[in-house]
């Protein structure tokens, strides 16, 4: 008798001619119903058990698609008992069963075969790419498999068909666009996809479920983790390299997965943004968005307007950018180059005041370009068009967020603008602006992009008060990616008829270094928009506008190359588990078994990446102490002091970086170039909040904190372990005060301080 216990199996086998002795641990479910879908999606199964925490409602209405069977409608064997040629037990033995694969994302539907259940990889297996476009595919998977099994597997990637086992790529007609079926039998493994996207997100679920093993099925260990394990009583053989006789249907939930960084802020050079590629691909996300201008960089190398990126500290080169995107586009990974406008801009003003500026300022120029002159709007649609051409892809992304309004309501030529319209405010030009940058995208063939910033055409109250608007902004052509649901609440945002790209601060950004827990996001789902810390929230879309939602993405600011690496190793797997397929009904606790095995790959693969040479120019160096009455940044603003000294970073509404974990003030008369953002002790939500650039601590600022210790929570009911501050009558001063990094979680990526 077999005896099943949760994630063990004791067994006292007797085995006779013709019986088999196999179970496994876990829930048994019944068989997928045959054929497709008319809707293209796999088989449909009987629902799984979903996570629902005191938070997260019920958010669809639909049967969940991820079962697990296999072709005779009961679990697929997965361990086993050592047998002679005549199917005798040779000994008794008590083992744990093999794991299912360590798959992350969880794929809609996977069924295990029966009763041959392995696949061994020959260590030269051929990879045929069975359409021209799949080459450079080929190639990719090729290397990652070599890499994943410490080169005792080098495949060989051809054309021509094999004439043994092989890894076999293709497009299926068939296939709905985003759907694959991965099969793995005794004659080797076909991969196939309505695409060649499609193929190669499957390939990626035929890297993490290869295993290494001895040659019998008591003993199991994931890809990568060393030698096969000493004390089995069974007969042990050389280590082999093999899958699970399996098949799988997938299709993701979303067309937009994807990861932005922020390289205007932060020099990440071109072996990071290759690293970030490999993160996205071995993850499932299919967009790369990179953050290329800001106020403190423009690092996009214009050959209209060079001047534009000769003005900052680094950039990259048209080379280093092309090589980015044909990297990117081999790993099935779209790049979207943002160039954020009209605010954010110092470094085009700056740098190009004459071009991009408003005469009446001179050269003290607001961060916001003049986007109500034709002239203007044509330089920055040169701007676009080079980005275009340098990465191919759907989208133009021009940011479009946090501008100023108050700065452009004092600048002639905008009122001047507005009367000649015949608009009614600032805040009319500016959404007139994305309608003509969409009539833009529309033009290229693409969709238009843009981070929240405008409200509802009818006007609203609270926070975000705005008026009603006479300039309609249609929702054809046009991707709104709130983040803070400070601007146009996301249920109306998606009753409106908006499509939401869903790039919620909580719990999707990542700041500083910092974000949310891996276990947060595992509790969140992607019709779910968190605002920031400090003034939390949370919106639920509901269901009948559930298809709003096109995507979710994760956002790293103001953040170095290194860490933002492992600040997206140990969250990104996460937010991909829970959106490729949402009702997957999977639970925290088997998630962190599965990507503690799929980080060991990742960075074998990210290995492979030369590390490139250094930024040309390098960045600044290391500046010296600076003196007492330094300033700060808050998330995307600066404070200086008098002199323009620039200070520590303290991250937005609280959430403090490491770096500001030392001694600074911040002095009346000091200077705060920021917009929408403050200060909060816990019980207020008032503070130092600077509507304008150009605003300075006053004594009525100081008084606000005079006297007051604290530290800042994190939004969700507990306190990080962050710098406190203390303040005297004339300034405010941050003192460090147990500044250290988050916990550790399990599968860190080597290298990283989980």
């Amino acid at each position: 008798p077999c005896q099943i216990h949760h994630q063990r199996i004791d067994m006292h086998c007797e085995m006779r001619t013709g019986l088999l002795c196999a179970a496994v641990a876990g829930v048994v479910v019944a068989a997928a119903a045959a054929g497709p879908r008319s809707d293209g999606r796999p088989p449909k199964g009987p629902p799984t058990r979903r996570i629902s925490p005191s938070f997260l409602g019920s958010h669809s209405s639909e049967t969940p698609y991820g079962e697990r069977s296999n072709a005779a409608g009961t679990e697929a064997p997965r361990g086993g008992c050592a047998a002679d040629t005549n199917g005798h037990v040779t000994s008794s033995t008590t083992f744990s069963a093999a794991p299912e694969p360590s798959l992350v994302p969880w794929p809609r539907n996977i069924t295990f075969s029966f009763p041959s259940h392995y696949l061994n990889l020959p260590s030269a297996v051929p990879i045929v790419a069975g359409d021209a476009g799949l080459t450079a595919l080929a190639g990719v998977l090729a290397g990652e498999i070599a890499a994943a099994t410490d080169g005792r597997i080098n495949p060989v990637p051809t054309q021509s068909p094999a004439q043994s086992t092989s890894i076999d790529l293709k497009v299926d007609p068939s296939l709905t666009e985003a759907a694959s079926v991965v099969t793995v039998d005794a004659g080797g493994v076909t991969v196939a996809g309505g695409s060649i996207d499609a193929v190669g997100t499957a390939t990626v679920t035929l890297l993490q479920a290869i295993e290494n093993s001895t040659d019998h099925d008591g003993i199991v260990s994931p890809v990568g983790s060393g030698d096969t394990p000493a004390g089995s009583n069974c007969t042990s053989g050389p280590r082999r390299f093999r899958v699970p006789h399996m098949v799988v249907n997938d299709l993701p939930e979303f067309g937009i997965r994807g990861v932005m960084v922020d390289a205007a802020r932060e020099y990440l050079p071109l072996a990071a943004l290759k690293g970030y590629v490999v993160l996205c691909r071995h993850y499932k996300l299919n967009h790369l968005h990179i953050h290329m201008t800001d106020d403190q960089a423009f690092t996009f190398p214009s050959s209209a307007y060079p001047e534009a990126a000769a003005a900052s500290s680094w950039r990259y080169t048209l080379d280093e950018l092309k090589e980015l995107a044909a990297f990117a586009a081999a790993r099935g990974v779209e790049i979207i180059g943002e160039m954020d406008v009209p605010g954010h801009s110092t470094g085009l003003t700056s740098a190009l005041p004459y071009v991009f500026g408003w005469p009446s300022r001179g050269s003290n120029q607001p961060n916001v370009v003049n986007f109500c002159n034709a002239s203007v709007l044509a330089a920055l649609q040169t701007i676009f068009d080079e980005i275009c051409d340098v990465f191919p892809g759907s989208y133009v992304h021009i940011g479009g967020d946090e501008v100023s309004f108050p700065a452009i309501d004092a600048i002639p030529e905008a009122q001047a603008e507005i009367k000649r319209l015949g608009l009614n405010s600032s805040y009319d030009l500016y959404r007139r602006f994305i309608t003509q940058m969409q009539d833009y995208a529309k033009g290229k063939g693409r969709e238009l992009m843009v981070w929240e910033g405008f409200g509802p055409i009818q006007g609203q109250t609270g926070r975000a008060a705005k008026a009603p608007s006479s300039v309609k902004i249609p929702t054809d052509g046009l991707v709104v990616t709130p983040f803070d649901a400070f601007y146009y609440p996301p249920p109306e945002l998606a009753a409106d008829g908006y499509k939401i790209l869903n790039s919620a601060w909580t719990p999707l950004y990542i700041a500083g270094g910092n974000g949310e827990t891996p276990e947060l996001i595992y509790r969140w789902n992607p019709w779910l928009i968190g605002e920031v810390n400090g003034h939390l929230s949370w919106w639920s879309v509901p269901p009948e506008s559930h298809s709003a939602i096109v995507g979710v993405k994760m956002s790293v600011w103001v953040t170095d190359a290194h860490t933002t690496l492992c600040a997206l190793s140990t969250r990104l797997p996460a937010m991909s588990d829970r959106s490729w397929f949402p009702q997957a009904g999977r639970t925290f606790a088997d998630y962190q078994a599965r990507v503690a095995n799929t980080i060991t790959v990742l960075g074998k693969v990210l290995a492979m990446i030369p590390p490139g040479p250094p930024p040309a120019p390098t960045a600044p160096p290391p500046q010296p102490p600076l003196p007492a009455a330094d300033g700060f940044t808050v998330g995307w603003g600066e404070c200086r002091d008098a002199s323009g000294s620039y200070g520590g970073r303290l991250e937005h509404n609280g959430r403090v970086s490491l770096e500001v974990c030392r001694d600074f003030c911040l002095h009346l008369g000091d200077r705060c170039d920021a917009y929408d953002f403050g200060f909060h002790p816990p019980a207020s939500a008032n503070g130092i909040w600077c509507g304008a650039w150009g605003t300075t601590l006053t004594p009525a600022d100081v008084q606000t904190f005079q006297g007051t210790e604290f530290t800042y929570g994190n939004g969700t009911g507990s306190t990080l372990p962050v710098c406190k501050t203390v303040h005297t009558p004339s300034n405010i001063c941050f003192h460090k005060a147990n500044c250290s990094a988050a916990p550790g979680v399990p599968g860190c990526l080597a290298g990283c301080a989980c």
